[in-house]
């Protein structure tokens, strides 16, 4: 019974992993009109940025995700020592 209830909960979280936040408010017939995140996309199947970094010497670098409906990208982002995070 105890394997069973493991599994159960296994597939529940994988369902859960695979939508977005977004993704389940559209499903149960919700707008979502006000949500934003800088870790995961809100899409699973959200591909673009999440946010932008600014440099204090003028660059910038926008940070996407890893893979469609994903975690951010935040690879070389966080070495910089001058960012203005926010814009």
């Amino acid at each position: 019974m105890r394997l069973l209830s493991a599994i159960v909960v296994l597939v529940l979280l994988e369902a859960a992993i695979a939508e977005g936040p977004c993704d389940i408010l559209v499903a149960a017939g919700n707008p979502c009109v006000a949500a934003h995140s800088t870790v995961r996309a809100l899409y699973k199947n959200y591909s673009g940025p999440l946010y932008r970094v600014d440099r204090t010497d003028g660059r910038t670098a926008n940070v996407g995700v890893l893979e469609t409906g994903g975690f951010a990208n935040i690879t070389g982002n966080l070495s910089h020592n001058q960012l203005v995070l926010g814009s």
